[in-house]
């Protein structure tokens, strides 16, 4: 499907929006619509020096321990992935650019509104035309459907836009509990012409308030993103949490058990429910035509979840607290569509 100029895109967490529309006080929703960790990273107490002094210098300390954690020095950190999607496409000449869809719309959004033709396709047809475009955008795990796409073939797509200068721009945002099972990221201690990966702190840490994100690439492209950052581009707190969160690596193997223990948990509870899940770690999709009236019945009683209309779907995050499970089991419960288990 061609994408033309469209607005920017809605995007979860949207509670103060949602407080209003439903006459609910902000203070008692439930929100389920980022797929953003319940569990985050315990900061710890910030020294004086992170608000008084200007953060460059632990910027370099901030990076040694990037490339630790993401087994790399092609590294470029910013103030959250969001960053270098708004970012990359001014670095190309207009360009034909495919999306493996549906999935964050953003993509979609900054490369259009900068006038390169975008189509937002299938994977069958990514690999049936792969050689009519410049650029390929894939989320792994995609976000929202949680599917995720055989390292075999996006090698494959890797070299096939390469060899002509193209970019394969893979994001890598929800990966840490597909990290944690085996699967491999694509970042390697070289980096690879023509391949690009985003990774995100705010996920799987929790802690999306600091805006911190990384991407890897070759020292060219790198330094032509530096270009477009200003000075001074973290602040000190932000450069504090993310060299106490990188390097924390028992609290980060404790909290991929979590993650996996409630991921499990909320895909039984929906299962249980009828619903048909796809498990993306931290988050369930669930594809259904009467996704809005689910949506709506959870919203009015406090529950904020994520909606899709194209296709028609749900996201759900995982619950923080044992009352947040039963509050959400209770309401799923007392909900009546008819044949629910057979709408997928």
């Amino acid at each position: 499907m061609a994408t033309s100029m469209m607005s920017a895109p809605a995007h979860g967490g949207r509670v103060l929006d949602a407080a209003a529309y439903f006459g609910i006080p902000e203070e008692e929703w439930l929100d389920l619509s980022t797929g953003i960790s319940p569990f985050s990273y315990p900061v710890p107490p910030l020294p004086v020096t992170a608000w008084q002094c200007l953060p460059d210098h632990q910027y370099r300390a901030l990076l040694c321990v990037a490339y630790d954690y993401y087994g790399s020095q092609s590294l470029l950190a910013a103030p959250g992935s969001q960053f270098f999607i708004e970012t990359l496409p001014l670095l190309r000449p207009t360009s034909k650019v495919a999306i493996l869809s549906p999935t964050y719309q953003e993509y979609a959004y900054q490369w259009s509104r900068h006038g390169h033709h975008v189509l937002e396709l299938t994977q069958e047809a990514i690999e049936l035309d792969l050689e009519q475009y410049d650029v390929l955008v894939v989320v792994r795990p995609n976000n929202p459907t949680a599917e995720q796409i055989d390292l075999t073939q996006l090698r494959d797509w890797h070299q096939r836009l390469a060899k002509r200068g193209g970019w394969l721009i893979v994001d890598e945002a929800f990966i840490e509990p597909l990290l944690a099972d085996g699967e491999p990221s694509l970042i390697t201690p070289e980096p690879l012409d023509g391949l690009i990966v985003l990774r995100s702190v705010g996920k799987f840490f929790g802690l999306a308030g600091i805006r911190l994100g990384f991407i890897w690439s070759t020292s060219e492209l790198l330094a032509q993103i530096e270009a477009k950052q200003s000075l001074w581009y973290l602040s000190g707190p932000t450069v504090w949490a993310g060299i106490h969160a990188l390097q924390d690596r028992c609290w980060q193997a404790d909290t991929c058990q979590k993650i996996k223990t409630a991921s499990t948990r909320l895909q039984s509870l929906l299962q249980n429910k009828g619903y048909n899940v796809h498990n993306g770690g931290l988050y369930c999709y669930i594809p259904y035509q009467q996704a809005r009236t689910v949506y709506e019945y959870l919203a009015q009683r406090g529950i904020l979840v994520r909606l899709f209309e194209q296709p028609a779907a749900l996201r759900i995050g995982l619950p923080a607290q044992e009352a947040d499970w039963q509050r959400l089991d209770t309401a799923l419960s007392a909900l009546s569509i008819p044949n629910v288990a057979s709408v997928k």
